[in-house]
């Protein structure tokens, strides 16, 4: 059984806890003030983008889920057929 999703949620499971531990460190372990301002951006970056994509993923289903057209869309399937005119020119319908 080719089951993705476990290992991708074990995966942003500790990826999520790794940042929360970051964030419990630059809080309350003393940093240099000349280093403040890459504490704060690597925490941006962290939760902005590494802990906001894993929970998109979840969120938003697994890399299997089949992409479509949602029920009752107005989408519609349309085939087209290329033809030659007498002059030459192409022409799609």
């Amino acid at each position: 059984m080719d089951d993705h999703f476990l290992p991708t949620y074990k995966i942003i499971t500790w990826t999520t806890a790794a940042v929360l531990l970051y964030i419990f460190c630059i809080t309350f372990i003393p940093i240099p003030k000349d280093n403040v301002r890459f504490a704060d951006t690597a925490e941006g970056f962290l939760l902005g983008s590494v802990v906001g994509a894993g929970f998109a993923w979840l969120v938003g289903g697994t890399p299997g889920a089949k992409k479509g057209s949602p029920a009752g869309s107005t989408a519609t399937d349309l085939n087209a057929t290329q033809t030659e005119k007498e002059d030459g020119n192409s022409q799609v319908g």
